[in-house]
């Protein structure tokens, strides 16, 4: 079932065999299929593959498009990942709190940071919550 449409898109979660990165499909008839990432730490949204070679492939303008209505209906896609997936896709990795309560991922040559033990999301609240290897937690509303 789809989270919602663009145009003849149909963007949604897949309900079996879904995996980390949290991520959406959009499928067109036209005959292509994109996936396209979000995160539970910010607003970022991005362009992932195709999943299977398009028999058309869409144009630039169209992923972009796309994209934009991912980022604009992201509350529904991170409960409907989280309600399907149970994970929010940051255990084991580090992330680097701001001293404005933002998060990021580090990269894995990065010094700093600081490992993500579980995380869980809230979708009533729109709240994202992490432990921390050093036995904190942080609550994290993106």
């Amino acid at each position: 079932m789809a989270l919602f449409k663009v145009g003849n898109v149909s963007v949604f979660v897949r309900t079996r065999k879904e995996h980390c990165p949290p991520h959406v499909h959009a499928e067109c008839p036209d005959g292509w299929e994109a996936r396209f990432t979000f995160s539970y730490l910010n607003e970022e949204v991005d362009f992932w593959d195709f999943p299977k070679k398009p028999k058309k492939t869409p144009t630039t303008q169209d992923l972009n498009v796309v994209c934009h209505a991912v980022h604009q209906h992201l509350v529904k896609c991170r409960a409907r990942f989280w309600a399907v997936v149970g994970d929010i896709c940051l255990r084991n990795k580090r992330i680097i709190l701001s001293s404005d309560g933002a998060a990021t991922v580090s990269s894995p040559r990065k010094r700093g940071g600081i490992q993500v033990v579980e995380g869980s999301y809230d979708s009533a609240r729109q709240e994202v919550t992490i432990h921390l290897a050093d036995g904190t937690h942080q609550i994290i509303s993106p």
